[in-house]
């Protein structure tokens, strides 16, 4: 009954929104059926508040400057082989990733660092990237001469988000890319390359529910190469951690006699610099194995190397995943994780914020006005449960909505909890 309520409400609403708010639709389809056969050119043609509807196939990279754009996911193997930057997004805009997998492949002209998988920099606007895979890109071997540089090289970040105010990631996994054997100072020492670190943040705020987080191994040969750090907090960072899982790296084996001491190392599974505040909602952290050396043993990683602040927000962790986007005549389904005695209440609106609830274990996602909301929903039962709703007619003017929910939950122990949020696309019947 209370199900029905609320689409009831949602599509009366659907009626009479703004102009303000619709959304133009781009369809992306490599297989030819769409608007445009590859990502780049829909970027160039594609305005603020647009979604971009892409198709199972493979697409190039691109970059995403000042755009406010969704880049949505409409079928279960949508990849793009290159690097995804947002960048210099302005406040007030917002960019949305879901179900995509994000893959940079291997640049075997780069001696040092192949950039990020996903660059996220200087963005005041809103960036939500949920149900996605980001894997960085394993260090090219170099074969040249002993070349001098700063630092060591080492296998791509996954996610690198830099001097940004509002990200949040939700459903999604972050792997860094693995060293390599001879991964540098071929001719002069060599040595393999460092692993990648999954999830790396500089001077932002980043909001992580139900993130995997994975440092990649290094590289062998020489100098084993370190293991690289599943989460990586530096600067004035300020960072919620809801049921993340991050893994360190395993640091790769060395051979070498005289050299051996100064690597193979494990990565940390977290690692956070002074200065940096991390907020933990449970959550799982596993130091990486040390590779094996000659003539010595090298250290573990660490699990949680806190070197910053922290502050344990109360509650468990409740994941709350939707089967967006989902057309016109369709059933949207919730789908939520949660224990016998617990409750639910449901938020949807159409605008974003991310404002920290230290009280309620997380962040309010879901600006109002409200849709619908607080709407009490079944209580939940053990494992998942899941609630199916009806998707209203849009209106003749309307192609599609992105509308932002959010559950704040009761635990049958008395905690309260606020999930991460979900973007849900409703399409029209024609899409």
């Amino acid at each position: 009954m209370m199900v029905s309520r609320a689409v009831l409400c949602l599509g009366v609403l659907m009626t009479g929104l703004l102009p303000a708010l619709r959304a133009d639709v781009l369809r992306v389809d490599a297989g030819g059926g769409g608007d445009f056969r590859d990502l780049p050119a829909a970027v160039a043609a594609a305005a603020d508040g647009d979604i971009l509807l892409l198709a199972s196939g493979n697409y190039s990279g691109a970059t995403l400057d000042d755009l406010g754009v969704s880049l949505i996911g409409d079928g279960p193997n949508v990849k793009l082989n290159g690097h995804l930057v947002i960048q210099n997004l302005a406040a007030g805009k917002r960019v949305a990733l879901s179900r995509v997998r994000v893959e940079a492949p291997v640049d075997p002209d780069i001696f040092e660092t192949t950039p990020p998988s996903l660059h996220v920099i200087d963005c005041d606007g809103a960036v939500r990237i949920e149900r996605s895979q980001i894997f960085g890109a394993s260090h090219a071997p170099n074969s040249g001469d002993c070349i001098g540089f700063s630092g060591w090289p080492s296998g791509a970040v996954g996610l690198w988000v830099e001097s940004s105010a509002d990200v949040v990631l939700e459903g999604c996994s972050v792997t860094g890319g693995l060293g390599v054997e001879d991964g540098g100072f071929s001719g002069c020492l060599d040595h393999g390359s460092w692993g990648g670190t999954g999830v790396y943040v500089h001077d932002s705020r980043v909001d992580l529910h139900e993130v995997i987080a994975t440092g990649a191994d290094g590289g062998p040969q020489g100098y084993g190469g370190v293991g690289g750090a599943g989460l990586w907090v530096a600067g004035s960072s300020d960072v919620l951690a809801s049921g993340v899982v991050a893994q360190g790296g395993q640091g790769g084996d060395s051979d070498d006699f005289l050299f051996s001491f100064m690597a193979s190392y494990g990565g940390d599974g977290l690692r956070s610099e002074a200065g940096s505040l991390v907020r933990f909602v449970g959550g799982s952290f596993f130091a990486g194995d040390p590779g094996f050396a000659c003539c010595w043993t090298p250290d573990p990683g660490v699990a949680q190397d806190l070197q910053g602040a922290s502050v344990i927000y109360p509650g468990s962790p409740h994941r709350f995943l939707t089967t967006s986007p989902a057309r016109e005549g369709e059933s949207l389904t919730l789908s939520i994780t949660g224990s016998v005695g617990d409750t639910a209440l449901l938020f949807a609106g159409f605008g974003t914020l991310a404002l920290h609830k230290p009280g309620l274990g997380g962040a309010i996602y879901v600006a109002a006005p409200f849709v619908f909301g607080p709407a009490p929903i079944l209580p939940l039962g053990n494992g998942i449960t899941n609630f199916e709703l009806p998707v209203p007619e849009l209106g003749p003017s309307f192609d599609a909505v992105l509308l932002d929910m959010q559950l704040f939950v009761q635990e049958g122990g008395g905690a309260k909890h606020l999930t991460g949020p979900a973007q849900v696309v409703l399409l029209d019947a024609s899409f």
